[in-house]
């Protein structure tokens, strides 16, 4: 196992328990799926990392607003991995 893989299963039992405690849309829970996306993309997931950054840039457009400097963020992300996404298909 790499270490991409590796932080995959680590970022996704932080994940899965910061759903539980702290709720889907927290701005520390968010933060956690936007690194799990990260390495997804590192290990040629790009599908995957593109619906991870997709649902990080929904939520946060809801709880913080288009504008915020983490909403900008998150969609400059997501434009990263569909880019990826159109270079593998």
């Amino acid at each position: 196992m790499d270490d991409h893989e590796k932080a995959i299963e680590l970022y996704q039992q932080a994940y899965d328990s910061r759903c539980k405690v702290l709720g889907e849309s927290h701005p520390k829970t968010l933060v956690t799926l936007n690194n799990l996306a990260y390495h997804h993309g590192q290990v040629g997931n790009h599908q995957r990392s593109k619906e991870m950054y997709e649902t990080v840039y929904i939520l946060r457009c809801k709880t913080l607003g288009e504008n915020h400097p983490d909403t900008e963020n998150a969609k400059r992300n997501l434009g990263y991995a569909q880019k990826r996404c159109e270079g593998t298909e």
